[in-house]
C-alpha cells in the first residue's frame, strides 16, 4: 500500500496547468443577542480585561471544503500514475491516479472525524466515459461500511461532480472502483470532501514571563456537535442549468458556550467569554450553476444559518475554466 500525506491548510482556490477555478468568498455574522462578555470576579485592586479569546464556529451548513490529510490506494498504479496525484491540485490528465485492476480503491484520510456531506471527483476521460462506483466510510481505516452504492459519472465533464451522500461522521472517505464505460482502468484526476469539521476544540494554555502582571490562560477541551434532520433537492443534471438546495433544523449538542479563564500572576481568576453558540438554529443552503462549456461554469451558491443566539452568512461565487 502506497501513502502519502498532505499537511496543508483547506484548498479554496485551484490553479492548475489545465484548469483555473477562482472563488470570491463574502462572509458575514450577526444577530442574536448573545455578546462577547468578559467578566472579573472581585479583587483587592483593578484587573485589566484580557481580549477575548477567538472562538471557531462549529456549525456548517455543507460548503465547507474538508482538508484531506493523505491518500492511499490498495494497489500500486502504473508508472507516475500513483494516489497522491488525486490531491495535488493538479486538473491536468498526466496528474491522475490510475488503477492497474479492478475493482480498485482510493481511501481519502481526514486526520479526524468530520461530518461528510458531498463527494467531489473530476474524472479522467470524464467527458468521453463513464466510471462505476460506490462509497465508503471508516473511523478506523480497516472496517468500512457503505455509504453509497451502484454510482456513475456523468460522461459529460472534465470538471468535478459533486455527489450528494448521507450526512455521516467519518475520518475516512474510501472510493471504491468497479470499472470504466471503455474497458480501461479506472483514473481520477482530483477529489475534494465537502462537509463540517466538528468535534473537541482545545484551548492551549498559555503562560507569559515576567512580573505579577504576567498574564496566564489555563487550558481547556470543549466538545460541541449537532443533530440535524432537513431536506434535499436537486435537479437531475441532465441539461446546462443546475441547481441544488437543502434546509432545515439543526440542534446544537454538549458545549455551547466558549470560556477560558486566566488571572495576572497571583491575582485572582477571571473568566473570558466568546460568543455562544446557538441551541436552535434552521439553515439554508442553496447552489445554482451554469455549464458554459464542456469545460467552463459559473456558480453562486448561498448558505446561512439563523440560530437563537447568532447568525453566520456566506455566499459563493464559483467560476471554472479549463484549457
Amino acid at each position: 500500500m502506497t501513502v502519502v500525506d498532505k499537511s496543508a491548510s483547506a484548498r479554496c482556490m485551484r490553479a492548475a496547468g489545465v484548469a483555473l477555478i477562482g472563488a470570491l468568498l463574502v462572509t458575514g455574522c450577526g444577530g442574536g443577542d448573545s455578546n462577547s462578555t468578559a467578566i472579573s470576579s472581585p479583587s483587592p485592586s483593578p484587573t485589566p480585561t484580557p481580549t477575548p479569546t477567538p472562538t471557531t464556529s462549529a456549525t456548517c451548513a455543507g460548503l465547507d471544503l474538508l482538508d484531506i490529510q493523505s491518500v492511499s490506494s490498495d494497489q500500486a498504479g502504473a508508472s507516475g500514475l500513483v494516489a497522491a496525484n488525486a490531491i495535488d491540485d493538479d486538473l491536468g490528465a498526466a496528474s491522475r491516479w490510475s488503477a492497474s485492476t479492478l475493482p480498485a480503491a482510493l481511501t481519502f484520510d481526514l486526520g479526524g472525524q468530520h461530518l461528510i456531506r458531498e463527494v467531489g471527483i473530476a474524472w479522467h476521460l470524464g467527458d468521453q466515459r463513464t466510471s462505476s462506483f460506490s462509497l465508503e466510510v471508516s473511523d478506523d481505516g480497516t472496517n468500512f461500511t457503505l455509504l453509497q452504492s451502484s454510482m456513475q459519472s456523468s460522461g459529460d465533464t472534465l470538471s468535478f461532480e459533486r455527489y450528494d451522500v448521507t450526512d455521516t461522521m467519518a475520518r475516512f472517505v474510501r472510493v471504491a472502483g468497479t470499472g470504466a464505460s471503455d474497458g480501461n482502468p479506472l483514473a481520477v484526476v482530483e477529489a475534494a470532501l465537502f462537509g463540517c469539521s466538528l468535534g473537541s476544540q482545545s484551548a492551549v494554555s498559555v503562560t507569559e514571563a515576567g512580573s505579577s502582571a504576567a498574564l496566564r490562560i489555563a487550558d481547556d477541551i470543549q466538545n460541541s456537535s449537532n443533530a440535524t434532520a432537513g431536506l434535499r433537492f436537486a435537479t437531475d443534471g441532465s441539461g446546462s442549468f443546475r441547481l441544488r438546495a437543502n434546509g432545515g433544523y439543526q440542534q446544537g449538542l454538549n458545549d455551547l458556550d466558549s470560556t477560558a479563564t486566566g488571572n495576572f500572576g497571583s491575582g485572582n481568576a477571571f473568566t473570558v467569554a466568546g460568543a455562544e453558540r446557538s441551541r436552535s438554529a434552521g439553515f439554508l443552503q442553496a447552489e445554482a450553476s451554469l455549464k458554459l462549456s464542456e469545460s467552463s461554469s459559473i456558480g453562486l451558491a448561498y448558505d446561512g444559518i439563523y440560530g437563537d443566539a447568532s447568525q453566520d452568512h456566506a455566499g459563493v461565487v464559483r467560476v471554472t475554466i479549463g484549457f
